[in-house]
């Protein structure tokens, strides 16, 4: 029986590290876990979501696949019903930012004990990559795809777990050979020091992103800057009152676009 995921499900997915057992948070109708098991990426998915009717369909769906073996259901909000150490990657897809922070938080001691957290917030990315960064996760890994006129940014993430791990011994050698040679390649590419508005622009449009000269970031840029630029337009020509501390939004944020264009173009001179 095929199956084929969207593109941006797809890239989501592509992004766990194989050969480890993963948790599919929001696990909707169970197409990612059946994904990550039939390519053998994973040897077993614990597929959660906090709603009964889309559990339910996951499922059913698992059962025609023939995994009930490899994938487990449970009803959970966020990671309520994970066990400690169960699992090596946290996947969570298709949810607003604010709501992803919630669930990283409410589980951060099991997050913490994970090697790492793939992740692809529909809204405000630049609150989770900050909340990561706070938390002292690494950035490994990002992507940005354009689906249906939509972008949608994704990460993946090293836990501190995953980084003492290379220090004792125990695996994810990879994971943190990754986010080192990043690092390095970033310092010799000429891009800003790191200063608060360039955390800023790491934060909203994506450190490695940039770094990559990303094609698909590039359009996403254009299309802010044009967006931006319409919206204060439209506000001068209907000279709309009290809307100061809106123009003043919209001209910081026409800032940090700017910003990250110049990133962006830094990041290709040797």
């Amino acid at each position: 029986m095929g199956m084929e995921l969207s593109k941006r499900l797809e890239a989501v997915a592509s992004m766990v590290s194989e050969g480890n057992v993963a948790a599919d948070i929001g696990c909707d109708h169970g197409f990612v876990s059946i994904w990550l098991v039939r390519t053998g990426r994973c040897p077993k998915v614990i597929a959660m979501d906090v709603r009964k009717g889309p559990l339910s369909a996951a499922e059913e769906h698992i059962r025609e696949y023939g995994l009930t073996g490899y994938i487990e259901t449970r009803l959970s909000d966020g990671m309520a019903a994970l066990g400690m150490d169960e699992v090596q990657t946290a996947l969570a897809a298709g949810m607003g930012g604010r709501l992803m922070v919630r669930i990283l938080e409410e589980g951060r001691e099991k997050a913490a004990r994970m090697q790492e957290l793939v992740l692809q917030p529909q809204s405000e990315p630049a609150m989770v990559r900050r909340y990561l960064r706070e938390q002292g996760f690494g950035i490994a890994e990002e992507k940005m795809v354009l689906e249906d006129g939509k972008f949608y940014p994704m990460f993946r993430v090293l836990t501190r777990a995953g980084q003492e791990a290379k220090k004792t011994g125990c695996g994810a050698d990879g994971y943190i050979r990754f986010a080192q040679e990043a690092e390095k390649e970033q310092e010799t590419k000429g891009c800003p020091e790191n200063t608060v508005e360039a955390q800023q622009v790491f934060d909203a449009y994506g450190k490695l992103l940039l770094q990559k000269r990303d094609p698909v970031l590039l359009d996403f840029l254009r299309k802010e800057e044009r967006v931006c630029s319409q919206i204060i337009c439209s506000i001068r020509e209907h000279a709309a009152e009290g809307r100061e501390e809106r123009l003043q939004e919209l001209a910081d944020r026409q800032r940090l676009i700017r910003t990250a264009f110049q990133f962006y173009e830094n990041s290709g001179m040797e």
